[in-house]
């Protein structure tokens, strides 16, 4: 992976770290039910990460 690569990565991270935030401050505030879907695809999108890098790791 290049710099660049990893610059890219981290952008699109914290990117979607704001876009996360800015969309569950206020259903916080208001009681939204929206946190637990978020929480489960969050719980998702880490659980298909691991299993990316579980497969790239030597056996």
């Amino acid at each position: 992976m290049t710099q660049h690569e990893v610059s890219f990565l981290q952008d699109e991270l914290e990117h979607l770290n704001r876009i996360v935030w800015s969309g569950l401050r206020p259903a916080i505030a208001q009681g939204n039910r929206i946190l637990s879907a978020v929480c489960g695809a969050v719980e998702e999108c880490q659980h298909k990460i691991r299993e990316i890098i579980a497969a790239e790791q030597p056996a």
